[in-house]
């Protein structure tokens, strides 16, 4: 059998006791029925695999640990995480005064294993994107060669323009779409539309992950369908497979996740990228 090595670039462990976890508690929004599936703690200890895989190492995304003191969370991580390579992506308010931006980002910095922000937009807050802070925020991020995580539907055209034009008047900066631009069965004609606007520009990334947030019971069709129609517009240089563990719970195990990208039909090379090499490089993990 075959050791497949693999890099996980969407994960998130949580410390009940230390942290805050705000949208953890039952009753605090999103109000979802099997909410008790992922309110305990969890930690590398619990990324189940078998032979067939080999986990090299992964991308800690912020998981509303302390959204006030957000350097907390990667002090956790820092005397949590042993013994296995890892980046972090912290949350940052993107829509703040620069000036209280670079504050919090110097603070940030301080981390070695910092590999960017993430600050969640979507629905109604994907407005947020359009903000007049955003564009120097981003060029801050930028300078300091940091990522930053854009988590809304992708659908919401307005938006994937405006994020697409500030990709290509800040040219370095590193711009990651997190699970698959948030597609369902309903918006997938607008979401493959605007896939294309997206990927005239090259410094933007793509997660294939989170399908279980929109349907529990997502089927392989559906994944194979999203990952051939990624193919159309992305290489796989810029595309990755992710978990988004543990909330990959409320649809099947850690190890399910990646059983089912392996049986995607897919050239060699192609797995091997979307599995490993874009997020070696992407997030430096060595």
């Amino acid at each position: 059998m075959t050791e497949r090595v693999i890099i996980d670039p969407h994960l998130h462990f949580f410390a009940l006791n230390e942290g805050n976890y705000h949208w953890l508690k039952s009753e605090n929004p999103p109000f979802w029925n099997d909410k008790s599936l992922i309110q305990r703690d969890f930690s590398s200890d619990d990324l189940y695999l078998d032979a067939r895989f080999k986990l090299k190492g992964f991308v800690h995304i912020e998981a509303g640990f302390d959204n006030h003191y957000p350097c907390r969370e990667l002090e956790y991580l820092s005397q949590s995480i042993k013994h296995i390579a890892y980046r972090a992506i912290a949350y940052l308010d993107i829509t703040q005064p620069t000036g209280d931006f670079k504050k919090a980002l110097a603070n940030l910095t301080h981390y070695t294993t910092l590999a960017g922000i993430r600050d969640i937009t979507e629905g109604e807050d994907a407005t947020r994107l359009l903000a007049p802070n955003v564009a120097s925020n981003l060029t801050l991020l930028a300078s300091h060669n940091l990522i930053f995580e854009a988590q809304f539907e992708l659908a919401q055209t307005p938006i994937c323009h405006q994020l697409v034009q500030y990709c290509k008047t800040i040219p370095n900066l590193k711009c990651v779409i997190n699970h698959a631009g948030l597609v369902t069965q309903e918006t997938f004609d607008a979401w493959q539309a605007n896939l294309a606007i997206i990927t005239t520009v090259p410094n933007i990334w793509l997660k294939v992950s989170g399908f279980e947030m929109a349907d529990r019971g997502y089927q392989a069709v559906w994944l194979q369908n999203i990952v051939d129609t990624l193919l159309l517009h992305f290489s796989a240089n810029r595309l990755m497979f992710a978990s988004n563990f543990p909330l990959c719970l409320f649809s099947k195990s850690y190890l399910k996740v990646w059983q089912d990208y392996q049986a995607l039909s897919l050239l060699a090379d192609t797995w091997q990228a979307m599995s490993h090499d874009t997020a070696l490089h992407l997030y430096q993990l060595i």
